[in-house]
């Protein structure tokens, strides 16, 4: 698990890893400090050579799969290629430059 000012990023080797680890930390936030993990803007995503759905809920709402998001100022994506990254970099610099 890293953290990062107010986001929390968790790295699980499959989904039942995810959803166990999630639980926990939902129990550990809920009892001990009175928080909950927002479940609605709480997003995951599998990276993957295939394409692969997840089915985990946190308190009813099932978590938001999505093929890419930005961490730390990357573009991830489900398969692992970083080609969106490097143009939307280019294009926050401005250089002109040619992909192949």
């Amino acid at each position: 698990m890293l953290r990062f000012a107010d986001d929390t990023e968790i790295k699980a080797q499959d989904e039942i890893n995810l959803k166990r680890t999630l639980e926990r930390l939902h129990n550990i936030l809920k009892t001990n400090y009175r928080m909950k993990i927002n479940s609605i803007k709480t997003e995951a995503i599998i990276f993957s050579k295939y394409s692969e759905n997840i089915n985990i809920k946190m308190d009813e709402d099932a978590l938001k799969q999505v093929p890419k998001f930005k961490h730390l100022g990357s573009i991830l994506t489900v398969d692992g290629e970083n080609k969106e990254d490097i143009i939307q970099r280019i294009l926050v610099v401005g250089s002109p430059c040619i992909l192949v």
